[in-house]
């Protein structure tokens, strides 16, 4: 196993101290581990659902909708999804 070393701003490093200390790891370098293997499922998942999204939209064919309004609509809420999704990992 190859080593990382890296720093921390003090109140992150209390948040880690603080999720050790509850017992649900057995020391920092295990959070860290979760939290990387997190991001990588999610990673997956962004990477999964666009493809579904991708496979929905070609299967459709020429049945969908392609005014200049309808994909504004599509963008906006994309572009509302994107906030949610900012504001979510800022309270993280």
């Amino acid at each position: 196993m190859t080593s990382l070393t890296i720093s921390l701003p003090d109140p992150l490093m209390a948040l880690v101290e603080q999720k050790v200390a509850s017992g649900g790891y057995s020391g920092p370098s295990a959070f860290f581990i979760s939290l990387l293997e997190g991001q990588v499922d999610s990673d997956h998942l962004d990477e999964d659902t666009e493809r579904l999204v991708l496979e929905g939209l070609i299967s459709a064919g020429p049945d969908i909708p392609g005014t200049p309004e309808f994909w504004d609509n599509i963008r906006a809420k994309a572009a509302l999804l994107d906030q949610r999704y900012d504001r979510r990992l800022a309270t993280v």
